[in-house]
């Protein structure tokens, strides 16, 4: 495209007057700039968990509703589960034999530092006494998988607890969100009993579309307003964008964490939120009026003198009411072409679409 080195000269001022050209200067402003789409809240993942048995059983007792706050390692549920008491039982046998193989490898260790003892003997009390560690360090381990920890192993070990009750905790402060737990119920491993939730902090999804993308960033603050609760609004920040579209409606989701310290805020929600694009930076503005597509890029008509106007490429950025903001092409100082710029783009296209009425000059490169 040759179109920004043709120059558009008319034959005098009056001709300009007669067909009614009129021009303003480029102004740089504060531009502040927001765009609202629809959202959806829901829980922060990384602080919501569905608490399931980690072995079959019965619940026993279930000590938490639906609403109520806990505490990281309060106890939700209790689960008799016979799996559990086997493992106790393992542990404690594994612990048992440990403790008899110490003490027959201590004694064929003085006996063979006497002379009494063969040296084979030593060899194989040795021996047992390695695999029978190794057996204590697998049913702890099973121990571990249902849930308890190395201190509650001890406690085991300890109290020779064989106790078939499995405490079911919360694995960070929150409310109890949802509850599938009945008591007598028998339940296995992989249906959920219950969800705890932390709700000081949620996500709100925002539903974007592909013209909002370059626009949209991560750290952006964002404002959300949720239908039915008129007066409230809750602020956040964009955290992250997603780096696919829906294949059904190619909308893109963005993630945006929201302050909820009141509480007021529901996850399952719907809303509108309100992203902050630009706050108030300072901006060159054109009006659209001066701005023409010629077929291959925006152009504005810059007077050079009251019979002399020459195309200017721009490069536009976000629109701000009745202005564009100018990335690339004006300076900031120049007055550009508002009415009558069409028929200017006419008499540069004018090889194209018919003569024109005025002197369009072409500039060496």
């Amino acid at each position: 495209c040759a179109n920004d080195r043709r120059v558009v000269r008319l034959a005098s001022a009056e001709i300009a007057r007669s067909i009614g050209l009129e021009s303003v200067r480029v102004r740089r402003e504060s531009l502040r700039q927001t765009l609202t789409v629809n959202a959806e809240v829901v829980y922060d993942a990384t602080m919501f968990a569905r608490v399931t048995a980690r072995a079959p059983g019965v619940v026993a007792q279930v000590h938490k509703n639906v609403g109520d706050a806990v505490q990281r390692g309060e106890v939700l549920a209790l689960v008799d589960s016979s799996e559990l008491g086997n493992a106790k039982a393992a542990v404690l046998t594994a612990a048992t034999t440990l403790r008899l193989w110490e003490r027959n490898h201590a004694r064929q260790q003085l006996l063979l530092a006497q002379g009494i003892a063969a040296e084979q003997e030593a060899l194989e009390t040795e021996t047992k006494l390695a695999e029978s560690r190794i057996e204590l360090a697998r049913a702890r381990q099973r121990l571990q998988n249902l849930g308890l920890s190395n201190a509650q192993i001890e406690q085991v070990i300890a109290g020779d607890d064989t106790s078939s009750l499995l405490e079911l905790t919360a694995p960070f402060d929150g409310l109890v969100v949802e509850r599938a737990a009945t008591i007598g119920e028998v339940v296995d491993i992989i249906a959920p009993l219950l969800a705890v939730a932390g709700t000081t902090c949620l996500w709100a999804m925002l539903d974007l579309a592909q013209a909002d993308l370059p626009q949209v960033q991560v750290g952006q603050p964002v404002v959300l307003t949720v239908d039915g609760m008129r007066g409230e609004a809750f602020a956040g920040r964009v955290a992250s964008i997603d780096s696919q579209a829906d294949p059904r409606t190619r909308r893109i989701k963005a993630r945006a964490v929201i302050k909820n310290e009141s509480g007021l805020l529901r996850a399952h929600s719907f809303g509108r939120a309100e992203v902050s694009l630009r706050a108030g930076e300072p901006a060159l503005l054109v009006p659209k009026a001066a701005v023409q597509w010629d077929g291959c890029c925006n152009v504005v008509f810059v007077g050079e003198s009251q019979t002399r106007f020459r195309p200017r490429k721009l490069r536009l950025g976000c629109e701000s009411g009745d202005f564009y903001e100018v990335l690339e092409g004006l300076k900031g100082d120049e007055a550009v072409v508002t009415q009558g710029s069409f028929l200017l783009k006419t008499e540069i296209l004018k090889d194209s679409i018919g003569a024109g009425c005025c002197e369009v000059e072409q500039l060496a490169k």
